[in-house]
């Protein structure tokens, strides 16, 4: 077993803490968590907009979870870092890397120095009889990580690593997975899907390796401007949805839902066009289940109202077999912590 560390997983409202260790290759032990509302205007779109204040709050915040571990993990979304699948020509290994970061810049688009990483996923022959090969690249400002590592230092942790939410979460379901006590997954497709803050995540695994990734943007954020008054509009993820149940059909909930209807309407209408999008893709393989998590999937009665839409059965994630110890994680468990969990594994 590995030493203990703290795990940060940066959100715009939120910073979940998980203090634990890896075990073997790819479990981790959980010791102890956290979650901690932070105010508007502190992270914007990934990038620290008042370090100070952003510092004070992660100094109470191990306070507040009597977190011990002084090596510190954080791990980033999207908003902050861009992940993207890159397909090339299956050419000689050492001409990759130039191809791929030719391939970022003009994603990229910008003077900024970005950090880039890559790793394969598999090769393949496309419709063209072509043999192609399949990257998963990531790039992120180095002012992004120079940020971030300062104010960790100036809270008085020792950072020794940063990670970005997709990744962190392909290492946690990858390879021999068992999700919910479901043992089928090592075949087959099956979607993770983070309906975060600013946008929704979605990524697909299909014989137990990462295959495809898409970002939605819309997230939480945009219900905001939705909620009738005298709902809640805390930071608090837990508190957040409470005025809603998306299984309820009574008065009491017909104001929230009626609210938020276009929300989900335009929501589900994205997350169909890239779930068909997959099917045409990837034929033959066919998607057995999406687990959801993120603080959008708290909204009671979400996988229900989705079941009714698709015919594929959504579930919100509930157990992982690589992850030990899940009743430190309390009530909300892996909705809420398992980017911070899959951010300890270190490869």
């Amino acid at each position: 077993m590995g030493s203990k560390v703290l795990s940060i997983d940066v959100g715009s409202r939120v910073l979940h803490m998980v203090e634990g260790s890896q075990v073997g290759s790819r479990n981790v032990r959980v010791s102890r968590t956290l979650s901690f509302p932070l105010a508007a205007n502190i992270i914007d779109n990934g990038v620290i907009i008042n370090k100070d204040i952003f510092v004070s709050g992660l100094v109470e915040a191990v306070e507040k979870g009597k977190f011990t571990a002084k090596k510190a993990i954080l791990t980033v979304g999207n908003t902050a870092a861009v992940v993207k699948d890159v397909d090339l020509p299956n050419t000689k290994s050492n001409v990759f890397d130039a191809l791929i970061r030719n391939e970022m810049q003009e994603v990229l688009n910008d003077e900024t120095f970005h950090i880039i990483e890559y790793r394969k996923l598999y090769e393949y022959i496309n419709d063209e009889n072509e043999s192609k090969v399949k990257f998963r690249v990531s790039a992120i400002s180095f002012d992004v990580v120079k940020a971030f590592w300062e104010a960790l230092n100036e809270a008085g942790l020792n950072p020794i690593a940063m990670d970005i939410n997709a990744n962190a979460v392909d290492k946690l379901l990858t390879e021999n997975t068992v999700i919910n006590g479901l043992n089928s997954l090592s075949r087959g497709s099956f979607v993770a899907l983070d309906f975060g803050y600013t946008g929704t995540r979605i990524q697909i695994y299909t014989d137990g390796q990462p295959d495809f990734i898409r970002q939605i943007l819309m997230g939480t954020k945009d219900l905001y401007d939705l909620i009738p008054p005298g709902f809640s509009e805390t930071p608090d993820e837990t508190e957040r949805w409470k005025g809603l149940d998306l299984s309820k059909s009574d008065l009491e909930n017909a104001a929230m839902y009626t609210a938020l209807k276009p929300f989900f309407l335009q929501w589900t209408n994205e997350l169909r066009k890239v779930i068909q999008y997959h099917k045409v893709a990837r034929r033959g393989k066919i998607l057995k289940r999406v687990f959801l998590y993120g603080g959008g999937a708290l909204i009671k009665g979400l996988p229900a109202y989705l079941n009714q839409i698709f015919d594929i059965p959504f579930e919100n994630f509930s157990s992982l077999n690589r992850v030990q110890n899940q009743k430190a994680l309390g009530e909300n468990g892996l909705i809420l912590y398992i980017k911070a969990i899959g951010a300890i594994i270190r490869l």
